[in-house]
Formats: structure tokens, sequence, C-alpha cells
């Protein structure tokens, strides 16, 4: 289904007989409802797709909720400094938080962490 400025929606699909109809839908009140069940769809979707995390990300968030420092995550690891404090970053903002606290709680509220 497209759906063009809020006003026209199209919507296709294969007949039985393998050829392809489409409707084109311009009546505000249909135009709605489609466009309802479309962002209904769109969301239950989004809320489905995994989101787990990678193992490199799972190890970095046990060691941040154990207190590690980044120098001894980074031993820990075999890694340097620097490339914690990246993957910390890009972590943070995955997670959507600005905090290592955050993060802990985000990932616990994921069910990233127990």
């Amino acid at each position: 289904m497209i759906i063009i400025d809020r006003a026209v929606a199209v919507a296709a699909r294969q007949s039985t007989a393998g050829r392809s109809v489409a409707m084109v839908v311009e009546e505000p009140v249909l135009v709605q409802g489609l466009l309802c069940l479309f962002e209904a769809t769109w969301a239950a979707c989004t809320r489905a797709m995994p989101d787990n995390p990678t193992r490199d990300e799972r190890n970095l968030l046990e060691r941040m909720a154990a207190g590690s420092t980044d120098e001894a995550i980074a031993r820990l690891l075999g890694i340097s400094d620097r490339q914690v404090r990246r993957r910390t970053a890009r972590l943070l903002q995955r997670l959507g938080v600005s905090s290592r606290f955050a993060a802990g709680a985000e990932a616990v509220r994921r069910g990233w962490l127990c």
C-alpha cells in the first residue's frame, strides 16, 4: 500500500489469475482508515523486530554493569581504552541514552541484562 500526502491511497495485490490488481482510493474517510491500518501494522512490525545486542555489546554491558573502568574493560577484552570509549559511545547511542547508568537501566528494560 502506498499513501500519498494523506490524500490518496493505492493498494495492490496479486489476483488469483496471476495478474496484478490495484485500487486507487481518494475518499478522505477511507484514506484515513487505510492510513491508521498502515501505521498500526508498521508499529507492530517495528516492535516485533529482534533488538538483541551483539556479543561485543553484551560483553561491554556486562563489564560496565560490574563497575569496571574503561582501562579494566580494555584489558579484559584485549582492546585499547580508546576502542572501549568508542564502543561505549556507540552503545549509548543505540540505546538512546546519555550515561552508563541509563544504559544499564535501558539494557535491563530491553531484557539484554538480568
